[in-house]
């Protein structure tokens, strides 16, 4: 979740970091509530992004998985299609990572 609460970033098995924003429940045809939308989805990671983080102001992504690569996500270089912060780390997976407080 965003520190404002209003959006989700996941990682996935296909190697994208999607965002998502919560939009209001409503129903779809066959009767799912729904309310998040995905506004936007980014492949920079060679594998499955297995940890994803908001910075304690809910204006980075920490995106790290299974290659050997952690990428800090600007929410600008998210939107403008940019490329992120690369932090090249060992040669195994990142299974967790969070942000230390300022």
């Amino acid at each position: 979740w965003s520190p404002d609460g209003n959006y989700i970033v996941s990682g996935n098995v296909d190697a994208t970091v999607c965002l998502w924003q919560h939009r209001g429940d409503h129903h779809d045809a066959a009767g799912y509530v729904v309310g998040w939308v995905t506004v936007l989805a980014r492949r920079v990671h060679a594998s499955r992004v297995t940890t994803v983080a908001w910075s304690p102001d809910g204006q980075d992504i920490l995106s790290a998985g299974e290659d050997p690569a952690a990428c800090v996500w600007t929410l600008a270089a998210l939107g403008d299609n940019g490329t992120p912060i690369m932090l090249p780390h060992s040669d195994t997976a990142v299974e967790a990572a969070c942000w230390a407080p300022e």
